[in-house]
């Protein structure tokens, strides 16, 4: 579950869950958000969540995200996991509202007209490349809110047959402030205005 730069502290937390109709491996969730007010620069990372869960089984995750993020803009995410021992069939999470008329029931070829094959996604997943995994969710960041908004829920959708495969959601939100933190800060304001006053 971790892609994390130890080195630098962690700006938002994330959790949530999966729950796939059909058996997944190697299970990531990706995070896209703006790192600007003006929505010109993203950043997109990639977390693995599991090595496989079952049918019908909820497989809940945390961790953390790292970034300059801009909590003004949105955040958005998808899930993704490869389903099948030939490693060409994946499994990926569309914003809900999309996924059953855009998605469901439509081959990957017809979805992903300019991105990468489903058998190339499929062997990043199986991998760990997170790299092109990351590629692949920034090529569609925000293109017809395709991927899940943060805290909704999202369809999981079975290609190449363009079936339903569950659901999943997640939660990023920002790291809270330690109150040591605050005491610091609320004590550096008091030497300020004792200051001042003499």
């Amino acid at each position: 579950m971790d892609k994390a730069e130890a080195t630098f502290a962690p700006v938002a937390n994330y959790s949530g869950s999966v729950t796939p109709n059909h058996d997944v491996y190697d299970v990531y969730i990706g995070f896209s958000y703006y790192l600007n007010t003006s929505g010109s620069d993203t950043n997109t990372e990639v977390f693995w969540i599991a090595d496989s869960i079952s049918a019908n089984d909820t497989q809940n995750f945390a961790g953390s995200l790292f970034g300059n993020i801009d909590w003004d803009e949105p955040i958005e995410y998808v899930v993704l996991g490869v389903y099948d021992n030939d490693n060409d069939l994946v499994t990926v999470g569309f914003d809900s509202d999309w996924a059953p008329n855009n998605a469901i029931g439509h081959s990957w070829d017809s979805i992903f007209v300019y991105t990468s094959s489903e058998s190339e996604i499929a062997t990043a997943l199986e991998t760990s490349d997170t790299d092109t995994l990351a590629d692949f969710i920034s090529d569609y960041f925000d293109f017809e809110n395709r991927w899940a908004d943060n805290d909704e829920e999202s369809n999981l959708v079975k290609f190449s047959n363009g079936a339903a495969g569950g659901n999943a959601q997640a939660t990023a939100s920002p790291v809270p402030i330690p109150s040591a933190f605050l005491l610091l800060g609320s004590g550096l304001i008091g030497l300020v205005a004792i200051r001042r006053k003499k």
